[in-house]
């Protein structure tokens, strides 16, 4: 009996204890999608890397709402990367540790790099190159609806004349003696032959500006390539600008004003930069003492840029920026006092011990500049 008392006691005690954990309020999950904005614009000030800001954006609709008008000021705020032509790696550079970081919508391995772009990197399948698309490495959009290029043609390098988006955009390629070109959302390519030896070589370094892509031959003559509504080749009335020279890099400058550096990156020691400007009211070119609070960046094998504000990211102003082919290093040229100092780039490790996933393509590959604040 005092056994049978004992265990009903037992059992009356559990189910009061049972009870009052029913009752027991349940902590409630949290939506973080509730969180007031002060506190979202609070955890945004403290993201400095891309890393973090897609992941910030990859949480919910409420916070990539958030951080979606805040994109443009925190794209012009990050330094310029350098892209290698037969990868995707994007490299960082600083006077301090530098970081290397693999952004969002480069998810191709087979794939190589044609050029960059009005914010957009211009891409192509490794080989035959027939088949090329736009990314933006920063947003992810892409653009698929480029038709195939012929099989006769082999793109060396592309731009983009306008956004995609507009009607009078034209997606213009390379192809040694020829050029093709296209609206992004046309069905075949339009094709362009090179009549004149001044054109054939006008296929290094040139630069967009004005709806148009303007090009030096090798002669040291000025061209001016337009493919909206027809293709139409202007001979530029200026002085030949250092004839038999490969060494000049065009770059448009704000107000439609071409640049051109004179430079020999080649060299482990390089003499300096030599920067002109097109006066086309003299129709020729005047050396540069200065430029001011801009800064160009440019490649050895790639495309050159002019920042208009490299203050944004902490650059230095009335200065050069390059890197040396297949070099770990950006140079920056000083042009008041024409000095130069270097800058380290962080590769990646697996790049340095050849067992990168891109199958060396680009460990091995030339880079150009890409620079975050054109790409919103």
């Amino acid at each position: 009996m005092a056994g049978a008392a004992h265990g009903s006691r037992r059992r009356r005690r559990k189910e009061r204890e049972g009870s009052r954990t029913r009752r027991r309020p349940q902590p409630q999950q949290r939506d973080w999608s509730d969180l007031p904005n002060l506190a979202l614009f609070s955890i945004l000030q403290r993201l400095a890397t891309f890393k973090d800001r897609f992941a910030f954006d990859g949480v919910c609709r409420a916070w990539r709402a958030v951080s979606r008008p805040t994109l443009g000021g925190f794209l012009s705020s990050q330094r310029p990367l350098l892209c290698g032509t037969g990868g995707h790696h994007f490299c960082g550079f600083s006077r301090g540790p530098s970081y290397r970081s693999t952004l969002r919508g480069l998810c191709r391995q087979d794939a190589t790099l044609l050029g960059f772009s009005h914010g957009y990197l211009i891409m192509a399948n490794v080989g035959s190159r027939r088949e090329i698309w736009l990314v933006n490495p920063f947003t992810g959009h892409e653009v698929f609806s480029i038709p195939r290029v012929h099989c006769a043609h082999s793109p060396e390098w592309a731009a983009l004349t306008e956004p995609p988006s507009s009607p009078r955009c034209r997606l213009v390629a390379w192809c040694r003696l020829t050029i093709v070109y296209c609206n992004p959302s046309d069905l075949y390519w339009s094709m362009y032959c090179c009549e004149t030896e001044e054109e054939r070589t006008c296929s290094r370094w040139p630069s967009v500006l004005g709806g148009a892509v303007c090009a030096r031959s090798l002669s040291g003559k000025l061209l001016r390539f337009e493919f909206y509504p027809q293709p139409r080749v202007t001979r530029m009335g200026v002085r030949h600008l250092l004839p038999g020279s490969t060494n000049v890099w065009l770059a448009a400058a704000s107000g439609g004003e071409i640049l051109a550096i004179h430079a020999n990156p080649w060299l482990e020691a390089a003499e300096g930069c030599v920067v002109y400007r097109l006066d086309t009211s003299r129709g020729d070119w005047v050396r540069m003492e200065t430029l001011g609070g801009r800064a160009l960046l440019f490649t050895t094998v790639g495309f050159a840029l002019c920042d208009e504000h490299p203050h944004r990211w902490g650059g230095e102003d009335n200065c050069v920026y390059y890197q040396r082919h297949l070099g770990g290093e950006v140079k920056v040229f000083h042009m008041e006092g024409s000095r130069t100092e270097t800058l380290q780039v962080n590769h990646p490790s697996s790049h340095l011990e050849g067992k990168c996933c891109c199958l060396s393509r680009c460990c091995t590959s030339s880079f150009i500049w890409v620079l975050p604040g054109l790409c919103y």
